[in-house]
């Protein structure tokens, strides 16, 4: 019983810690982080296939966890990054969700495919 609840308490923590597009400041929340997916592969021949596919399409997997098999994917969101983070800097929320949203479709696709695979237990933003 108590596992069921310290892997979501991990995963919140994983991506409190490891989100590369996001700030506290904000005065909306967001679902996901842009440019990454999170998931946790089959096995160890899973996890080396999934690191060759991703570092054919330039993005990097990291463990996201010392104990469970909580992995993160992550890759440059293609979006405006120059915009995104001069909207951020100077408070232009309007723009920086307006991006935000952009990104979305990015970041589905890539849990689509992680799922799709047959590589992973699961996948989520």
């Amino acid at each position: 019983m108590l596992r069921k609840f310290i892997i979501p308490i991990i995963l919140i923590s994983a991506f409190s810690a490891m989100s590369i597009y996001t700030d506290s400041t904000l005065p909306f929340q967001r679902e996901f982080a842009l440019g990454q997916a999170v998931f946790s592969p089959l096995d160890e021949a899973a996890l080396t296939r999934l690191e060759s596919m991703a570092a054919n399409e330039n993005a990097a997997i990291h463990k996201a966890t010392r104990i469970l098999d909580i992995y993160i994917v992550s890759w440059q969101p293609d979006i405006d990054i120059d915009a995104y983070e001069t909207a951020m800097k100077t408070g232009d929320y309007n723009t920086v969700l307006e991006l935000h949203k952009r990104g979305e479709p990015e970041v589905q696709g890539m849990i689509e495919f992680l799922k799709n695979s047959g590589l992973v237990k699961w996948a989520c933003p």
